[in-house]
Parts: C-alpha cells; structure tokens; sequence
C-alpha cells in the first residue's frame, strides 16, 4: 500500500473514533423518561436537576408531582377554615335576625309591628305632650297661691287639682295612700289647732318621706298608665320610656354588633377565596405539564373545581364549590348581605342619642321623685278632701321652682326623642328584611 494511502486511511479511522465519542452523550440523554442527562430535544424538557428532585418526565412536558400535591393540600386546608368560618356567619346571621326581629317585629314587607322601635314610639308619645303640660301645671299652682286668701277660691281651686293630678294609677295600686291620708289628718288637725299651715305642711312632708323612700321603687310600674289624662299621666309615660328606651338600646345594639360580626366573616371569606383563586391557577398551569393519569378523578380532592372555580366564576359559585363536602347546605347560599357603612354610621348616632335620652330620664325621675311627688301627692292619694285649701295651696307651693327646671328637662327630652324617632324612621326605611 502506497505510503500516501496508509496515512490518509488512518486519518479517517482517527475521525470517526473522534464522531463516535462526540455523539455518546447525546445517545445517553435520549433515554425514556426518568433515565439521566440532560435532554437537549423537544421529548425530554426535565433537566438533570429536576430530574434527581423527582419530577417526572410525560407527554406533556416535565410535571412537578410533589408541588402539585402540596398545592392541592392547602386547598384542602383552606377548605377547612371556610367550613368554620361559615358556621360562625351563620351564628352570627341568626343573632342578626333574632335582633332584627326584635326591633321591627316579625311582619312582613314594610309592614312591622311589636318589636320594640314601636314600643318607644308609642311611649314617645305621652313624653312629647309633657313641656306643655307641665306650664299648664305651673299656671294652676300659681293661681292656688293668689286665690289663697280667698276660702270659696282657693276651694275650687283644690277641686280643680284633680284635672291635672288625679288618677287611678295611685289609688289602685295603693302606693303612698294610706301614708298620705295618715299625713293629711295630722297636718289638717295641726293646722286647725294652731292655724300655722307652714309648720302643718312640713308635718305632711315628714309623714310621707319615709313611706316614698320605700315605695318610689314601685312607682308607675303598672299596665294602666293614661298617657294623654293629664300632667301626671304624662310623668308616667316617662317611666314607660324609660323601659322601652332601655329595651331599643340593647336590640338595636344586638343588631349593630351581629352585622359587625357578619361584616368581619364575610371579609375573612373573602380572603379565604382570593387565596383560593390563586392556588387554583398555579395548579392549572402545573397540571399543563402532567399526564390525566396523574391528575386526580373529579371529587378526589375538590369535586368540580375547574368548573365552579374558573375564569369568571363568581365567590358564590366558588365557595358553593368548597361547601360540596358538607351537609349544611344552607349555608352554601353566600355571599350573605352586609350592613353598608352609612347605615353603620346611622346607627352609631342613634345609640349615643339613645344613650343621651336615658340620662334624661333618669333625671326626670329623680327630679319628681325628690322634690315634686310629696308637694302634689295630695291629689293622686285623695288625701286632699280631708285638708283645707290653703293647707294644700302652702304644701302645693314648693313645687313650683321644681316645676320649671323639669319643664326645661322635659323640653331637652323631647327634642331628643324627635331626633330619635326621625332617625328610626330612616333606618326602617332602609330596612332590608335579610334571611339568613
């Protein structure tokens, strides 16, 4: 063989030895799914790496298994927390509704009668008569002291007192009678003796401080108060106020914290449901790369998923999606209907104003139960037909200071109740008859 030959045949033997340990990897790489390397072509996307961390290799392209389970986990967990945070909403709706009911009644449209914002609308109504009545009070205390020296005046006088005093309430129920018609015989029979009607006054005072300190307690608790009769049915009234204020205050504060409560759920769902929405995506895009074989059945994790949680589904439809694994189908109906911050607001101004009516009241009360009741309790008791006119004009007569201060108190009260009552009237107007 010819020298030149030789040399050139030994120089392709040297190349293709060269070719063959250049394709080896390459031929090690395209191996089936799971094998080692690095694949460089379109039917092997995992590398090395991903590989050794135990992804798998399908049709699709390389699938994160693991993840794909880890995602589907917090879906369950979140799950979890929606089931207990829906129980509470329903906890929370049902005190909503009881305090609701409480309210307006259990009527039906925009028809509500017996809850208690009735109530306090109708003992509102004597209470808003008592400015002036109290005036027409004053006016006849004042004629009594400028007629006492006249007897056949001064005795109509007395006679006339029962038009703004007298009532059944008294003498029905027996509070400070009998000590009064005891009071009354000593202080006539005192005044009789001594003609000092100033000293026989303060006898009748005496007589009855002891017997109201122990009976004020017991004082227009009854059924039969006469809001319209009189002054003195219109005091009563404010004692009827004062129970319906205080039973307003706690439903319409009921109803207030149960939407705060329903509010604050609903918020955490929300949340619970934008974390969902996110998980859901991550795991469309990780199960793009993996076989159907290694995606689970519907029901298996989260039955119907994809379709109550895809794109454009509402937070109805998706949380309905979450609640397939529990019984209570009721409380699949959500979202439930929220208290908006204006009505918040309204109702945050009626219970201060509320708050603020109640002092009122008691200052009302004390008011006539310290310096007014023993001054015209001659009236209500009937102890006045056993004592002379100007005995009654003398003891009448310390009641007029009192008479004007609770005149300006019962003027206070009543602007404070209209405002009430407007209030009221917007916030049932607003009203939204909501079923949990």
């Amino acid at each position: 063989m010819h020298p030149t030959t030789r040399r050139l045949l030994l120089f392709l033997l040297a190349i293709s030895a060269l070719v063959g340990v250049a394709l080896a990897p390459v031929a090690l790489a395209q191996v089936p799914p799971g094998g080692i390397g690095v694949c460089r072509s379109k039917g092997c996307p995992c590398t090395k790496d991903q590989l050794q961390q135990g992804w798998q290799q399908t049709s699709k392209g390389c699938c994160n298994q693991a993840q794909l389970d880890a995602l589907r986990g917090r879906i369950r967990g979140l799950k979890e927390a929606a089931d207990a945070h829906r129980k509470g909403l329903q906890e929370a709706l049902e005190k909503r509704n009881n305090a609701r009911d409480r309210l307006w009644g259990k009527g039906e449209g925009t028809s509500f009668e017996g809850g208690s914002i009735s109530s306090f609308g109708n003992s509102a109504l004597g209470v808003l008569t008592a400015p002036e009545r109290t005036n027409d009070l004053y006016g006849w205390i004042s004629t009594g002291i400028s007629v006492a020296s006249d007897p056949k005046s001064s005795e109509e006088w007395a006679g006339v007192g029962v038009q703004y005093l007298s009532t059944d309430a008294f003498l029905e129920s027996g509070f400070l009678s009998k000590s009064a018609r005891d009071a009354a015989q000593r202080a006539a029979k005192y005044t009789a003796d001594t003609g000092d009607t100033i000293g026989a006054g303060a006898l009748y005072k005496s007589g009855l401080e002891e017997s109201s300190k122990l009976e004020s307690s017991t004082l227009f608790k009854a059924d039969y108060v006469n809001q319209a009769a009189n002054w003195l049915g219109a005091i009563q009234a404010v004692w009827s106020l004062a129970e319906s204020t205080d039973a307003l205050t706690t439903d319409l504060s009921d109803y207030y914290l149960a939407n705060q409560d329903v509010n604050a759920i609903q918020i955490e769902l929300d949340k619970i449901d934008g974390q969902i929405d996110a998980l859901l995506k991550q795991i469309a895009a990780l199960e793009k790369q993996c076989d159907s074989a290694s995606s689970p059945k519907s029901g298996m994790w989260l039955p119907d998923m994809h379709a109550a949680w895809g794109v454009g589904a509402t937070s109805t439809s998706r949380l309905r999606a979450v609640s397939l694994h529990t019984d209570d189908v009721a409380a699949m109906r959500l979202p439930a209907p929220r208290m908006s911050a204006q009505e918040a607001a309204r109702i945050r101004t009626t219970l201060k104003d509320l708050k603020r009516l109640s002092l009122n009241i008691k200052a009302i009360q004390k008011r006539f139960l310290d310096r007014l009741l023993i001054p015209l309790s001659p009236w209500p008791t009937g102890a006045w037909k056993s004592m002379p006119p100007r005995l009654l004009i003398q003891i009448a007569r310390d009641a007029l200071p009192h008479l004007k201060n609770l005149q300006h108190q019962l003027s206070s009260t009543a602007t404070v109740v209209e405002k009430i009552r407007t209030e009221l009237k917007d916030l049932s107007s607003n009203q939204r008859r909501l079923t949990g």
